[in-house]
């Protein structure tokens, strides 16, 4: 089972140019990452962090089910994260 909960935690990561949010994947906890590059390519056309983050937070929807796509497909980080990159949307 795969909890996503709501998207107020989810915030900007300057120093990894990436939106994080951790979610639940059979109760363990997941840190998940939407890319800078992803955001500019399929979520407007975010400058600041708090464009990138707000233009994740409206994407909501996609960005879970390309999450979720990511789980099936057992595709993580060397750390165990999940990167949603440009090319998986």
């Amino acid at each position: 089972m795969i909890e996503f909960g709501d998207n107020l935690d989810w915030k900007w990561v300057g120093g990894l140019e990436v939106v994080e949010f951790t979610i639940h994947v059979g109760g363990a906890p997941v840190i998940c990452r939407v890319s800078r590059e992803c955001l500019e390519d399929h979520c407007g056309d975010p400058k600041t962090a708090g464009e990138f983050l707000d233009a994740a937070k409206v994407n909501f929807d996609a960005i879970t089910d390309r999450i979720q796509g990511l789980i099936a497909k057992r595709r993580r980080e060397s750390d165990g994260s999940i990167l949603l990159r440009s090319a998986d949307w």
